[in-house]
C-alpha cells in the first residue's frame, strides 16, 4: 500500500494574518494582501534579474509561493464569514501581473489594437483603441508607488529610474513600446503620470500602405522598383510617424 506525503501547508505570516483581520473590519484588497507576502517571499528566493526576466522555471517556482498563499487567505476569509468575490485563479494571475508583469494594465498591453495607454494618476487609466479610440477602462492601481514601481518593472534594462531624484523618464519597452513618465514635482494635479505609445505592426507591405492611404498605387510600384533595383533610399519622419511600418514594407517589396 502506497503513501503519500502531506505537503505542509504553507502559512501566512503574523504580518499578513493582522492585515487579514483589519480586511474583516475596512474590506481591504485581497490582493494587497497576497502581494504583499509573496513579493517579500519571492525577492528572497529569487535574484533580481529572475524577477526582471523570468524563465518558465522561475514563473513555476513563483507560482509555487503565490497559489499556497492565496489559498491561505481564502481558507482565513471564508472561516471568518468573508466573501471574497474574485476566484483564487483570478488572484494567482494578477499577483503574478503584479510581480512580473505589467499589473492592471497587462490585458491592455497584450491587446493589438490598443494604440496608447494613459494613466493620468493611479485611478484614472484611458486606451486609445484602434477601432474605438480613446475610451477610459475599469484599470486602477492601489497608489502612485504602485504606478512608479510599474514604469520601473517596464522600463527595466535601460540602465534609468523614475524616482525623486529623476522625476522624468523615457524609455523604449522590451516590444518596442515607448514609455514616457513623469512624477511629482513635475506633474500638476496628480502624482504620477504614464504614456506609453505602442509599437503596432499595421502594415507588412507596399499594398498595406496604399490601402491606409499613407502612400498612392503609384508610389506602391515606385517604391517597388526602387528596392529591387538595389536604389539607395532615405526614410526620416519624427516620432510615432511609421517610419517602422514602412521600412517594413519596403523589406518585405525588396523580397519578391
Amino acid at each position: 500500500m502506497q503513501t503519500q506525503t502531506r505537503q505542509p501547508k504553507r502559512k501566512i505570516s503574523p504580518a499578513a494574518a493582522a492585515m487579514m483581520e483589519r480586511a474583516d473590519d475596512d474590506r481591504e484588497d485581497v490582493l494587497t494582501i497576497v502581494l504583499t507576502e509573496a513579493r517579500e517571499r519571492i525577492q528572497t528566493q529569487m535574484t533580481p534579474s529572475q524577477i526582471e526576466d523570468p524563465s518558465d522555471e522561475d514563473m513555476r517556482l513563483a507560482e509555487g509561493v503565490i497559489r499556497p498563499l492565496v489559498d491561505s487567505v481564502f481558507s482565513r476569509s471564508l472561516h471568518g464569514g468573508r466573501r471574497i468575490t474574485q476566484s483564487q485563479d483570478e488572484v494567482v494571475r494578477q499577483v503574478v501581473d503584479e510581480i512580473f508583469g505589467f499589473g492592471p494594465l497587462a490585458p491592455y498591453l497584450a491587446d493589438a489594437e490598443v494604440e496608447e495607454v494613459i494613466v493620468n494618476g493611479p485611478g484614472d487609466v484611458a486606451i486609445i483603441h484602434a477601432s474605438r479610440g480613446k475610451e477610459k477602462t475599469g484599470a486602477k492601481f492601489r497608489g502612485a508607488m504602485e504606478v512608479q514601481n510599474f514604469v520601473n518593472r517596464a522600463a527595466a534594462g535601460g540602465g534609468r529610474w523614475l524616482d525623486k531624484a529623476n522625476p522624468k523618464l523615457d524609455a523604449r519597452m522590451r516590444d518596442g513600446s515607448r514609455l514616457h513618465a513623469i512624477m511629482a514635482p513635475l506633474t500638476v494635479n496628480v502624482p504620477i503620470a504614464v504614456t506609453i505609445r505602442r509599437h503596432r505592426i499595421v502594415a507588412r507591405t507596399l499594398e498595406d500602405l496604399t490601402k491606409l492611404g499613407t502612400i498612392t498605387p503609384l508610389a506602391a510600384e515606385f517604391l517597388r522598383i526602387a528596392v529591387q533595383g538595389r536604389l539607395n533610399l532615405v526614410v526620416a519622419g519624427g516620432t510615432a510617424s511609421g517610419k517602422t511600418n514602412f521600412l517594413n514594407a519596403m523589406s518585405n517589396a525588396a523580397a519578391e
